[in-house]
């Protein structure tokens, strides 16, 4: 960073960094979770039912999965500044089956400083991919990251 976008703050980031986390859509959570959301689609309820489609049996909502793909990036980057979401962009471009192991794959693509806001903007590149190690969702996101200080009364 040159000396004229130089600030009191400098993002703990780097473009190009990445990070990952692994978890598993399990049939209780994949139920409670589309309670929660309201969704009432049978793919994510009725076992018997699913088992007669072309899933074979229960699958996450997309509420589900965009939610839990996001949510940690807001947990990695919170550990190290205060986050705002701004901006994300959801491809959902394959089922994520019960008990089904997944990983999140999140990269930084540019960090601008945006003095309008009091902070930096990460443009971030996202996905979920499942455990055939396919793209089950595919995310373009921006992130306003600050000073923890910044977000107090």
């Amino acid at each position: 960073m040159s000396e004229a976008t130089k600030s009191d703050w400098d993002p703990p980031f780097e473009v190009g960094e990445t990070f990952t986390r692994e978890f598993v859509f399990d049939v209780e959570s994949i139920k409670a979770f589309a309670r929660l959301a309201l969704d009432d689609n049978p793919l994510h309820h009725d076992e018997a039912y699913v088992r007669t489609t072309r899933f074979g049996g229960l699958i996450a909502s997309g509420t589900h999965t965009i939610s839990w793909a996001t949510g940690c990036l807001a947990g990695f980057v919170s550990r190290r500044c205060a986050s705002l979401g701004l901006q994300f962009d959801y491809t959902l471009r394959r089922a994520i089956r019960a008990n089904e192991r997944a990983t999140v794959e999140w990269r930084i693509d540019a960090i601008t400083r945006k003095d309008s806001l009091r902070g930096y903007v990460l443009d971030l590149s996202g996905r979920l991919i499942n455990s055939d190690g396919e793209d089950a969702l595919i995310i373009k996101g921006k992130s306003l990251i600050l000073p923890k200080s910044a977000l107090e009364a």
